[in-house]
């Protein structure tokens, strides 16, 4: 009987001294593991926090470029409009029989819409070209 009761305490130590064994192994593991998601939770971070600045950077260039061709084109708007009032000008002073075209010019200088008598006087003048 004392046998069976050695034989048992045996076992119980050999089990214990088994789970203890794997489950030191089982937590290096898992700090192991730890250790590479932290890791790679850093780098991910740093990925965004790049990917941010460089998303803001581009969003940033993209409205520089945008006020900047908005810029050329409120000076090619102004510099049209100097050389109609110009053409007005000059025609306004050549013949004055031609007043009712300079008021076309002057209502598309002003940004007004034409109406029809301005087409049908013959002098119709494109806005966009």
């Amino acid at each position: 009987m004392y046998i069976w009761v050695i034989v048992a305490l045996f076992v119980v130590v050999g089990v214990k001294y088994y789970t203890s064994r794997e489950m030191a192994q089982l937590e290096r593991r898992l700090h192991a593991v730890k250790t590479e998601l932290h890791t790679k939770k850093v780098e991910l971070d740093t990925f965004h926090v790049n990917q941010v600045e460089t998303k803001k950077a581009e969003e940033a260039e993209e409205a520089e470029e945008a006020e900047e061709a908005e810029e050329a084109m409120e000076n090619r708007i102004t510099h049209m409009k100097e050389i109609i009032q110009d053409i007005n000008v000059r025609l306004t002073r050549s013949d004055p029989s031609i007043e009712s075209r300079s008021v076309a010019v002057q209502n598309i200088i002003e940004g007004q819409q034409q109406t029809p008598e301005h087409f049908a006087s013959g002098f119709v003048v494109d806005p966009i070209a």
